[in-house]
């Protein structure tokens, strides 16, 4: 008697932790750089945002503008509450709001700055982008000389 007892107290505590998992939220896979483009019209600037998780656990990030030569703006806060994730860069004024999609691939949201909102998908890239702007250009030269 006391083995079945066991055997089914046993049970039930796998149960329960089974259950407890299952309702719990799954944690986003947020680290890493996520590039987007603002469309204004006639100009796209690219938006590249840098996520860390600190040893801590919280996040933080920096955002680059790299079609404006602009790198490591620093983030003032970071928020991620289940997909929902607002990103603010208090030294621009600008804030981003937006919803991880299920596969951690993409953000999709809005951004505000100055009075103006835009939409801003963020995908996930592998590392950030880099510009080359030579200051000495060599032959041959992409326009008439």
């Amino acid at each position: 008697m006391k083995k079945k007892g066991l055997f089914l107290f046993s049970i039930l505590i796998v149960a329960g932790i089974t259950l407890l998992g299952l309702c719990q939220e799954p944690k986003k896979d947020i680290e890493g750089y996520w590039q987007g483009a603002l469309k204004f019209p006639g100009i796209e600037l690219r938006v590249v945002v840098k996520i860390s998780r600190s040893k801590d656990g919280s996040l933080f990030a920096t955002m680059d503008s790299p079609d404006q030569g602009a790198s490591d703006i620093p983030v003032a806060n970071v928020n991620l509450e289940g997909d929902k994730l607002l990103l603010d860069v208090s030294s621009i004024q600008g804030m981003f709001e937006g919803k991880i999609k299920e596969d951690s691939q993409e953000i999709a949201g809005e951004w505000k700055q100055s009075g103006l909102a835009l939409p801003l998908v963020l995908r996930r890239i592998e590392k950030a982008p880099q510009i080359s702007r030579p200051q000495e250009p060599k032959n041959p030269y992409p326009y008439t000389e």
